[in-house]
């Protein structure tokens, strides 16, 4: 388990979106975003998952190189190890949670944000087990955070989609139909849209093309197909709009991967997202 903490400033909540960032992206108006708990402080956000958050690509990286850049003050932890599911982590780190869900905050919540990523099969296969899981994670985090906003993390389907789209669509069908169903069945909680944006660029929309060289630049793997950089960058994007209401500028340098699990270093953003643009527009699409 990895408990991981970034801070940077906030910015004034007046402070209009530039017309374009320093990648050289375009301004995009976005709606209202989630309703957030008032912070005393700096906010925090729990990641709560597996390797969907944290693998070829973090999320959480991702995320914090746009808060730093943007100059939000937030920190972070996680709760992250691969091929666990939510009830996993809920049995096996009970006790680290509950000293996490333990501490206090000034404004009566400790978290403002949690991030929940089951496991794909637990999500296609057991609807019943991943409800429990939710509502199980959340009652011990609502513990010290009552007005937390909860996030819960759209899977993608496990099933390439250069080779069996017709798959591919029968599991994302069912992936957004069961959590649709826990989100009705949960207060102050929304979609963290990844499958759906991922299905988006996978359509071609606003021109992003996903084959490049013959190779998937969104996802890659046989079984559990993690995000790249593409896909990563763009659930970063998706993430921060959520939060924050604006579009995030974007720096010129990101930390993004080589095809290799795990290692992350600062590459420019325009030479490791194949197009940024697209990518930008389908994360506010679906934020």
């Amino acid at each position: 388990m990895v408990f991981l903490l970034v801070s940077c400033e906030r910015p004034p909540a007046s402070d209009p979106l530039r017309e374009k960032n320093s990648a050289g992206l375009a301004a995009i108006s976005a709606p209202s975003a989630i309703v957030a708990p008032e912070a005393k402080g700096t906010r925090r956000i729990l990641f709560v998952g597996n390797s969907h958050i944290r693998y070829y690509i973090s999320i959480p990286d991702l995320f914090a190189n746009l808060c730093r850049f943007n100059k939000v003050e937030i920190k972070e932890e996680q709760v992250v190890e691969m091929g666990i599911s939510l009830l996993d982590i809920y049995n096996d780190h009970k006790k680290k949670l509950e000293q996490a869900c333990s501490k206090k905050d000034p404004d009566g919540n400790y978290f403002d944000y949690v991030v929940l990523q089951e496991r794909t099969p637990v999500v296609t296969n057991n609807a019943a087990e991943y409800k429990a899981s939710v509502k199980r994670l959340m009652a011990l985090i609502r513990a010290n955070s009552p007005g937390a906003v909860f996030l819960v993390y759209e899977m993608a389907p496990s099933r390439d989609y250069v080779r069996n789209q017709d798959e591919f669509r029968k599991l994302y069908q069912n992936i957004l139909k069961v959590n649709r169903e826990i989100v009705a069945e949960q207060s102050n909680t929304k979609l963290y849209k990844v499958a759906e944006a991922i299905n988006a660029a996978y359509a071609g929309q606003s021109g992003y093309q996903y084959l490049v060289g013959g190779e998937d630049r969104l996802r890659r793997g046989n079984l559990t197909l993690h995000l790249l950089n593409d896909s990563g960058f763009m659930a970063a994007v998706q993430l921060y709009a959520s939060l924050f209401d604006r579009l995030p500028a974007i720096p010129s340098e990101m930390h993004f991967n080589d095809n290799e699990p795990g290692k992350l270093r600062l590459y420019a953003v325009k030479d490791a997202v194949s197009n940024p643009e697209a990518l930008l527009q389908i994360a506010m699409s679906y934020r």
